[in-house]
């Protein structure tokens, strides 16, 4: 599925639409938005959008005003578009994508700081209202982060950035990387005169990263405008499903490990709340991870197999020729290399057998059914706790003021290393395939990105 947008800053003239017509044709995106086309919407024959399968779903209200952000999107998704809310600088619908309802936030936002604040309330009211799973919000926000999304010219409001961040935590959206073009909005007044910002962009929800299998958020070339068109690309796989990332700890003992996990997590550029943050990196870095492995340590069933014929091999020519130390040095790497294959291996390895008692379960589906009767006799309630009072007579007086202080203080980056270090880093990881080992080898990497994240959940929740 694809999703385009541009400032265009006039479709009455034949070279924008021609261009625009170009655009759709080329990337075929399924979602359209334009802004700033300085007309009536019902000045544009509805045989232009028909051209290339597209029909209007909606505009912007700015009251007496004309409409200056207009939805459209392919005829054959027409059916499952759904409006939810309409203000003066955006349009949010409802859209069905890959068998998943998504919110879609469509922005032009203001040219002013006071302007722009009304939309801020209103992403923070779509989020509120409308928004249970995935979530973007795209446009031109007419506002950038910080000094380093703007080029030439004077210097930023630094509270129109605090605001536009704030909105963005609040929100819990996550600036995702634009590919292509650095700057999406330029003014060309010669050299001195020249000023490029970051005016146009993406921003994504949790749901909405966790969501697709890939996600890209890119620029096309600037042309019959001063806007650069913001292209959003997503779909989901539908093959073989992928097995489950895993951290191996013997990933740590390799030479090239700590500098290719370093370079790949410094590569990220995301903005927004620092839960989502970490979990766009953790997420990065899996994916990069997976390939490193295949690379570096291969099929490593096919490995083990290969390792083992070669050593079997080895070791016969040794017992008929005597041996040289050439020979005996290979047999030693050869050794080394099965033992780390071996060590994947076992790591890979699933539950085939099971035992309790006098009883062994070999069966699949024996072995499954066992597991989950288990777990429903530890956690059903059989009804045998009796109310003593005991909480409510002893837990006021046991916690002081200044306990109740430190408990509920923000914890230090040390206090959080130290919480990290007191885990057993053999234990099972979490969802995302990340066990202890992987946080304790490489805290000076990612020490500061998980920092941030707990000490924003202490703090927000």
């Amino acid at each position: 599925m694809k999703v385009l947008y541009w400032n265009l800053r006039g479709i009455a003239n034949a070279p924008t639409q021609n261009a625009l017509k170009k655009f759709v044709r080329v990337h075929s995106p399924e979602v359209l938005c334009i802004s700033e086309p300085f007309v009536a919407l019902d000045s544009i024959p509805s045989s232009f959008w028909s051209s290339f399968n597209m029909v209007v779903v909606g505009t912007n209200d700015r009251g007496g005003l004309l409409p200056n952000l207009w939805v459209l999107c392919k005829t054959s998704i027409f059916q499952s578009v759904i409006i939810l809310s309409v203000t003066d600088q955006q349009v949010t619908f409802q859209i069905l994508m890959d068998s998943t309802p998504c919110v879609l936030t469509a922005v032009y936002a203001k040219t002013t700081i006071v302007g722009r604040r009304n939309l801020w309330l209103d992403i923070a009211f779509v989020k509120s209202s409308f928004v249970t799973g995935p979530w973007i919000v795209f446009g031109d926000f007419n506002a950038v982060l910080g000094a380093h999304e703007k080029k030439g010219g004077a210097h930023l409001c630094r509270q129109s950035c605090e605001e536009f961040q704030t909105m963005s935590d609040t929100c819990e959206l996550a600036h995702v990387a634009t590919k292509g073009a650095q700057f999406t909005w330029a003014r060309r007044r010669g050299v001195r005169g020249n000023v490029e910002l970051r005016l146009d962009r993406c921003l994504a929800n949790f749901n909405w990263l966790d969501c697709w299998d890939t996600f890209d958020c890119s620029t096309l070339p600037r042309f019959c405008s001063d806007h650069n068109p913001l292209l959003m690309s997503f779909s989901k796989s539908f093959g073989p499903r992928q097995s489950l990332f895993r951290f191996h700890k013997m990933w740590i003992e390799h030479k090239d490990f700590y500098s290719f996990v370093k370079q790949r997590w410094d590569s990220v550029n995301t903005y927004g709340c620092p839960l989502l943050i970490l979990q766009h990196k953790l997420r990065v870095l899996r994916k990069a991870l997976r390939s490193w492995n295949w690379e570096v340590f291969g099929d490593v069933h096919r490995k083990v197999d290969a390792d083992l014929a070669n050593l079997e091999a080895l070791q016969l020519s040794i017992a008929a020729s005597g041996g040289s130390d050439v020979e005996f040095a290979k047999e030693v790497e050869l050794q080394a290399n099965l033992a780390d294959s071996m060590r994947i291996r076992k790591a890979h390895a699933s539950i085939n057998c099971l035992k309790e008692g006098d009883r062994v379960f070999e069966d699949p589906v024996s072995i499954q059914n066992h597991i989950v009767d288990y777990y429903k006799v530890l956690f059903s309630d059989h009804g045998g706790c009796v109310d003593t009072g005991l909480v409510s007579r002893v837990i006021p007086s046991l916690v002081t003021e200044v306990e109740n202080a430190s408990l509920i203080a923000l914890p230090s980056p040390e206090e959080i290393f130290s919480a990290v270090k007191a885990m057993d880093p053999d234990s099972a990881p979490g969802p995302d395939g990340f066990n202890g080992h992987f946080f304790l080898s490489c805290w000076d990497i990612v020490g500061k990105d998980v920092s941030a994240a707990v000490q924003y959940f202490f703090s927000y929740g």
